[in-house]
């Protein structure tokens, strides 16, 4: 069982016990009684999958699939959730040429001079998650 409580500063903060330890999710003050109940609510409901081995319900994510990257993340370090892979445009680029297989010479050019323009705006190193809608526009 899962309790709301509120840190000293006015933080909301989840606690439960998980199975040997108590664990605190604390979230930022930014965050309504109203989240954090729902937060609560889906905490308690992926401990239960999670200790009866059974797949987590549609609705569960859902709601972690529309939750801010914040408390994605602190499911994920307290092994709630599986952490998202943050992957580089390096990456994606490499992934993208890896799957074009029995491509002509003159199509690999034109990958060549698209990499070459794609990274002469986006570094290599660059977070996908990062990219906004208006920097692609750019």
């Amino acid at each position: 069982m899962a309790t709301l409580l509120t840190t000293k500063s006015g933080a909301p903060c989840i606690q439960y016990y998980d199975g040997k330890d108590r664990q605190t999710i604390t979230l930022p003050r930014r965050f309504s009684k109203k989240t954090a109940e729902e937060l609560m609510h889906h905490v308690e409901r992926l401990r239960y999958f999670r200790d009866n081995v059974l797949p987590v319900d549609k609705r569960t994510l859902t709601w972690i699939e529309t939750a801010p990257p914040i408390i994605r993340e602190k499911l994920a370090d307290k092994g709630l959730i599986e952490k998202q892979q943050k992957h580089t445009c390096q990456e994606l680029w490499d992934t993208y040429l890896a799957e074009k297989t029995g491509v002509k010479e003159s199509t690999l050019e034109i990958y060549d001079r698209a990499q070459e323009c794609f990274f002469s705006f986006f570094d290599k190193g660059r977070q996908i998650a990062s990219l906004k809608p208006s920097d692609i526009l750019e």
